[in-house]
């Protein structure tokens, strides 16, 4: 009898330790016999990544940029499922290839989705080589359709670059059969939302609740502390925000506190420490990167962690930038929205206690007490 097989797919290796890693370890502590397969388009070039974390039971496929390679991945792990975590060209390739095959495939909601936001030109300067492997990608994907390379690369300069159309209106979704077989979404919410934008069927979705609220019982058990928290966002880092904007709200920040006020900045994986250099010269400013702090505030934009922020406290500000509108389902959990010093300061100094929106947030994100990642194995033992 074979071995069970999960594939997952990333772009690069590093993305491999935020969801995958996390699915695979529940995996291996219910089923010693589960064998995994991670799969990454390109390795980071930022960051080296050390696997000796991941389940012994575990391969790890380079495939160097062409995605033509999931091909004889696939042959060699029949019997298997296969988890993605985004819909980009790579991804429409694999399910593609995944469907022929007769494998099963399963998409997990990997954050919050806002409407679409232009990229500054120094963004896609600086990430060319990831630009190239999406469009061999592409390439690699027109070949086995009836769709020209031309139609392809038309369809996603529509979606990506310019924003005038959405996956479920393009050939992607209607025509190429690249939408995967099961979806595990936050909540009823976003069901919605999948099925409005990428054409998905009722039937196909389960709601799992959002991983970043797996960590609310851990953190309300903490002593609270009289400290501000911001949650940080990579908005500089992927283009979408000049630098420009960002040090004007870091200069506000900085203003609005009180010398002996202690301010966490919970960097996201991804940020630069260096965009943080005019604020980390005040006393009392603490870089961190793992737990979360029990903070009385709490100051973000529309980082999924905002969810978690929002369960533990009503006292949240949500720092709006010029054409960055906050999303409904953070912007109808929080009072707190302006893009003014004034106002943050006044947020800050204020004394007031606001209670949580729970049931608000409950209808987005679910509620604080879901082990998604225990669900997500149990739907798949199923």
């Amino acid at each position: 009898m074979r071995k069970k097989t999960v594939i997952f797919f990333e772009l690069t290796d590093y993305s491999l330790l935020r969801f995958p890693k996390k699915i695979s370890d529940e995996y291996a502590k219910n089923d010693p016999e589960v064998q995994f397969v991670f799969i990454y388009l390109y390795k980071y070039s930022k960051e080296t990544v050390d696997f000796i974390s991941f389940p012994k039971s575990a391969y790890f496929v380079n495939l160097k940029g062409n995605i033509s390679g999931v091909d004889a991945v696939f042959l060699g792990f029949p019997d298997s499922i296969v988890f993605i975590f985004a819909l980009r060209p790579p991804e429409f390739y694999l399910i593609n290839t995944s469907k022929k095959l007769g494998i099963d495939s399963i998409l997990l909601q990997h954050g919050v989705f806002i409407p679409f936001m232009r990229r500054n030109l120094n963004f896609f300067i600086k990430e060319a080589r990831k630009m190239v492997f999406y469009f061999k990608s592409i390439l690699s994907l027109s070949s086995k359709t009836k769709s020209s390379p031309l139609t392809c690369f038309s369809e996603v300069f529509s979606i990506y670059i310019l924003g005038n159309k959405n996956l479920g209106q393009s050939i992607f979704s209607n025509a190429l059969n690249v939408l995967p077989g099961k979806v595990y979404v936050y909540s009823e919410y976003w069901k919605d939302y999948f099925m409005t934008n990428y054409g998905f069927s009722s039937n196909q979705f389960s709601c799992i609740g959002s991983p970043d609220l797996e960590a609310y019982g851990s953190i309300i058990n903490q002593e609270k502390e009289d400290a501000v928290c911001y949650i940080c966002q990579t908005l500089v880092e992927d283009g979408r925000l000049s630098k420009k904007d960002f040090d004007e709200f870091l200069l506000a920040m900085y203003n609005s506190l009180e010398p002996e006020q202690a301010l966490y900045l919970k960097l996201h994986p991804r940020s630069k420490h260096e965009l943080y250099d005019q604020v980390t010269k005040r006393e009392r400013t603490y870089l961190i990167k793992e737990k979360t702090p029990n903070c009385i505030k709490y100051i973000g934009h529309y980082s999924t962690l905002v969810s978690l922020a929002l369960n533990i406290t009503g006292d949240v500000f949500l720092w709006e930038f010029k054409n960055h509108k906050i999303p409904e389902y953070f912007s109808n959990a929080t009072a707190f929205i302006d893009n003014t010093e004034d106002g943050l300061r006044k947020f800050i100094q204020d004394k007031k206690k606001t209670p949580a929106l729970r049931e608000i947030l409950k209808y987005y994100f679910h509620h604080p007490g879901l082990k998604p990642f225990e669900e997500i194995y149990k739907l798949t033992e199923k």
